[in-house]
């Protein structure tokens, strides 16, 4: 087993894209969720340029402001997917890239219920299969929530307010790096998906 060392990356670019496909990245705004009727998905792209040897573990930490959470149940899933192409610069067609943020493998999941001031999320071997494939020098991960209610009335979002004024800091992925060795697997996609069902039958109950 070879020699690990951690490692912190801030994001080199982050923000929201909404259903209509408009975005704005200038403010590091990473609202998700849904205002009056209009959903938000938002994404984290880190730099890997840099990055030497196999990453074992993953952690993704996202501040969230103290005014930044509403929920009409008063609390939301909130689920981390794999972006099929990296986002870096302008974005130039929003709707493809919404869709893209909400359709692939689930990295990680995360109950929120507005007392916390940060978010910090395991993400999972699919991530880890991802970051260590060596598939470009820059990697996106995308999230949303997945227990929107579909009401057009009730606000209903995370992270919201999470702009620029927080500092790079605001976005913190923590790796965990062998040097030499081989990835560890975290838990699976499948284990994450079945928190989430188990989270709506309950939320169905109330």
């Amino acid at each position: 087993m070879g020699q690990t060392f951690n490692i912190d990356l801030n994001t080199s670019q982050r923000g929201w894209i909404d259903d209509t496909g408009l975005s704005e990245a200038s403010n590091g705004n990473y609202i998700a969720g849904a205002i009056s009727g209009t959903e938000y998905r938002n994404y984290f792209t880190f730099d890997l340029s840099g990055l030497i040897g196999v990453v074992e573990s993953a952690t993704l930490t996202l501040d969230l402001p103290a005014s930044g959470f509403a929920s009409p149940t008063g609390s939301e899933v909130f689920a981390l997917s794999g972006v099929d192409n990296a986002i870096t610069g302008s974005i130039s067609d929003g709707l493809s890239v919404f869709a893209d943020l909400g359709d692939g493998s689930i990295y990680g999941v995360s109950i929120i219920d507005g007392t916390e001031s940060s978010v910090s999320i395991s993400l999972n071997s699919e991530f880890l299969s991802a970051i260590n494939s060596g598939g470009g020098s820059s990697l996106s991960i995308g999230g949303a929530l997945l227990s929107l209610s579909g009401s057009s009335t009730a606000d209903e979002y995370a992270f919201a307010f999470s702009d620029s004024n927080q500092g790079s800091s605001a976005v913190s992925l923590a790796l965990v790096v062998n040097a030499s060795g081989s990835a560890v697997p975290e838990p699976s996609s499948a284990m994450l998906l079945g928190l989430t069902a188990a989270f709506g039958l309950v939320r169905r109950r109330r």
